[in-house]
């Protein structure tokens, strides 16, 4: 037993309401998820300009969207550990420096190779913030508001890749395709400061350190005006004080089913994903009415994600993980079975595409806190940049499964019915997992 001077932090965390210093914490990360999102998505708009003014075909630049998911996912596995082991505040911003680097020598590239290089660059910074993004989150949000606030935070890369849009439809023909890469590039650069000087670092990395018991109590001095007496001793129970290899530690310890199947859930649930956002206005347009009517449905579909990760993830607080993720995932593959089987025009479809990005979009959105529920604090990076990055493969798998369908001759009806059973399965999965630990937590 812990003697009487000694605090669990989370007490403090979870019994405090929520103040202005907290939302500081929230808006900054929420910042530095939107300005990751607009760097990632920024060459998707460019790139008919690049592939114009170097006179190449579009297929060309596939190289660069390819190697930029091999990034994400190479910098989520490595950079997500890191986190767990270093202090997740120091990968933010050493990820955040690269990403401004990067982006602003894109506007200098000539080549096809040079931006792919640099590409791969922020693909895998951007990769590598996430989980730790999301592991710092966790960590100073009571449990009661976990998955909202997770949810909500995680609208920040959304709400950036749409801000890249605007930004070039506004500067490209008076600035330029380069002036655009070294603004954005600017963003990034000019947040790090307010990251260094406003963002706490992980606790349970701090407490690792000789100097962590000070460090911590200055965090909550500061953050949640806690006074407390110089006696009190500040211990993360279950967290480890020695830095371990911590993606070893999410297979050790009856973790590694769990992290096997956390891996194929995000796997089907990207591959899903991934298919709908490559190939839904194509297919829409072939099966209901224009290809104008087609493209608006595909907006209303991002914007409906938006809406459902948010909805989503105070109903996680609410009614648990298993049930709302499992719901959410049925009816992943019933609105997909809908849209290729029944005749949608006019409003019909747009209210079919808000409903269908809800629930997809926004249970990925929904599914991204997963691992910092189950995962213990001091794994928590590291078993999100796992399913992430394991995940992304599912990334590349979807879209290309869809082409090859429809290249041998499969009717965009049948392919969109047979993707529908994708979810399906994630969500029998996501239920055996939620069973598996159910019986775990009674065991012990």
């Amino acid at each position: 037993m812990m003697p009487e001077t000694t605090i669990d932090p989370r007490q403090i965390i979870d019994e405090a309401p929520l103040g202005p210093r907290q939302y500081l914490i929230y808006f900054i990360l929420f910042l530095t998820l939107a300005i990751d999102g607009l760097d990632t998505q920024i060459t998707s708009y460019l790139a008919p300009v690049l592939a114009k003014e170097w006179e190449i075909s579009m297929a060309n630049l596939g190289l660069v969207f390819g190697i930029g998911l091999a990034g994400s996912a190479v910098g989520a596995l490595t950079l997500g550990a890191l986190g767990d082991a270093l202090g997740n505040k120091r990968i933010i911003v050493i990820a955040t420096i690269a990403i401004g680097v990067a982006t602003v020598a894109m506007g200098y590239a000539n080549t096809v190779t040079e931006l792919a290089a640099l590409r791969f660059i922020t693909g895998f910074a951007v990769g590598g913030s996430l989980p730790n993004l999301i592991a710092l989150v966790s960590q100073f949000t009571p449990k009661r508001l976990r998955a909202s606030l997770i949810t909500m935070i995680g609208c920040g890369f959304p709400a950036g890749a749409a801000l890249a849009g605007l930004m070039a439809t506004w500067l490209l023909d008076s600035e330029g395709w380069r002036s655009i890469y070294h603004f954005a590039g600017y963003l990034p650069l000019l947040l790090t400061p307010v990251i260094i000087f406003f963002l706490p670092e992980s606790l349970v990395s701090l407490l690792k350190r000789p100097d962590g018991q000070v460090k911590v109590r200055q965090i909550f001095e500061r953050i949640y005006g806690a006074q407390l007496s110089r006696e009190v001793q500040f211990r993360w129970a279950n967290a480890s004080d020695k830095v371990v290899a911590p993606l070893a530690a999410i297979f050790r310890d009856g973790r590694a089913l769990a992290s096997v199947m956390l891996s194929a859930i995000f796997f089907l649930s990207l591959m899903n994903v991934y298919f709908l956002s490559n190939w839904l206005p194509g297919l829409l347009s072939q099966l209901h009415s224009t290809p104008h009517e087609a493209i608006v449905a595909t907006t209303v579909f991002n914007l409906g994600g938006m809406f459902g990760a948010l909805v989503l993830g105070r109903l996680i607080d609410r009614f648990g993980y298993a049930r709302t993720l499992c719901t959410s995932l049925l009816c992943s593959g019933a609105c997909m079975l809908m849209l290729a089987r029944f005749g949608f025009t006019g409003q019909s479809l747009q209210l079919a595409a808000f409903v269908g990005g809800f629930v997809v979009l926004g249970g990925q959105g929904g599914l991204n806190s997963l691992p910092a529920l189950i995962y213990p604090d001091h794994l928590r990076a590291t078993a999100t940049g796992w399913a992430i990055g394991t995940g992304r493969l599912g990334s590349v798998t979807g879209p290309m499964l869809a082409g090859a369908l429809l290249g041998a001759g499969w009717s965009s009806a049948d392919v969109l019915s047979l993707t529908a059973l994708v979810p399906a399965l994630a969500s029998i999965l996501l239920a055996i997992l939620a069973f598996k630990l159910m019986r775990r937590s009674g065991a012990q």
